[in-house]
């Protein structure tokens, strides 16, 4: 007796018979392993989820309400424009002085805006102004520009 049997008093009684390899029958594979379908079900499954968490983790960083405005600097700009020169008695320098502190006062008001992380849009170049984003009567207010 080779080395390697051993003989069957010394088998356990409870071991189980190695099985043979099942052969397929002429012409046919045995499957093995995981099948292009499984594997493209899983893929899709896993592509899904990323999606799904990626939307809700961009989703849950974003405010509720736009950060965006527009205003109509030019109505204001020439309201303001309308008003000094009505002014009687005003010199060229102090139209010079008067648009100076107004743009000051723009400038200052526009800070307001990006301190709060608000962008501003002129709304010259704005394609569609959705309602409730134009600001320009409320930095018209905030500059003392009654604009029409």
């Amino acid at each position: 007796m080779p080395d390697t049997e051993l003989p069957p008093s010394e088998v356990h009684p409870a071991a189980t018979p190695v099985q043979a390899p099942t052969v397929a029958p002429a012409g046919r594979a045995e499957p093995q392993g995981v099948s292009v379908l499984q594997a493209v079900v899983i893929a899709v499954l896993c592509a899904s989820a990323s999606g799904y968490l990626s939307f809700r983790a961009a989703a849950a960083r974003q405010p509720g309400t736009p950060q965006i405005a527009f205003l109509d600097t030019a109505r204001i700009a020439s309201t303001q424009l309308d008003e000094t020169l009505k002014k009687p008695g005003m010199t060229p320098d102090q139209a010079r002085a008067a648009g100076q502190k107004f743009v000051a006062d723009l400038d200052r008001e526009m800070q307001r805006y990006t301190d709060a992380g608000i962008v501003v849009v002129n709304s010259s170049v704005v394609v569609n102004n959705a309602p409730g984003l134009d600001i320009t009567q409320d930095v018209a207010a905030a500059l003392g520009v009654q604009v029409k």
